[in-house]
């Protein structure tokens, strides 16, 4: 079944490199997608002037080339590099769906456990009144007091 995956960004090393908590999204993602030669990883965030200030192009770029890395192929790549937080990674991800994708497609993201709770809201508001994406959480590699910061962030 084709389909589509999108794991949502977050962080880039100073060499402008996906982080590990990025990494570990990006990971979930291709053990969703799987050997499926229909699925296509989806990298929807641009922030562009953070990621040049770490010597990339966007964050959906530096994914790319982690994924590039992990022998995901290319032509198994979307690229729309124009979201910039929750909200908008997901209405990218809503339109690229809604234009390529026919109804019965496979959807997912790939988040961290503790953003779930978010994505699931953005994604019930967004989707609505089609059929939203499965969500998938993927381990975090943040330390506590990161981990505390973000947690409470979110509520």
């Amino acid at each position: 079944m084709s389909g589509y995956v999108m794991p949502y960004a977050y962080h880039l090393e100073n060499d402008g490199t996906l982080d590990p908590e990025a990494k570990s999204r990006c990971d979930k993602a291709l053990r969703i997608a799987g050997d499926d030669q229909q699925t296509r990883i989806m990298l929807a965030a641009g922030l562009q002037k953070y990621a040049h200030e770490r010597g990339a192009e966007s964050l959906a770029q530096a994914a790319e080339t982690y994924l590039k890395t992990k022998k995901w192929p290319q032509r198994k790549i979307h690229v729309s590099a124009e979201g910039f937080n929750t909200v908008t990674e997901t209405a990218v991800f809503y339109r690229v769906i809604s234009q390529h994708c026919f109804i019965d497609c496979f959807r997912a993201v790939t988040t961290s456990w503790w953003h779930v709770p978010r994505v699931w809201f953005v994604c019930k508001i967004i989707f609505k009144p089609y059929r939203m994406p499965r969500i998938y959480a993927a381990p975090t590699t943040l330390g506590f007091s990161i981990l505390a910061y973000n947690i409470l962030r979110e509520c």
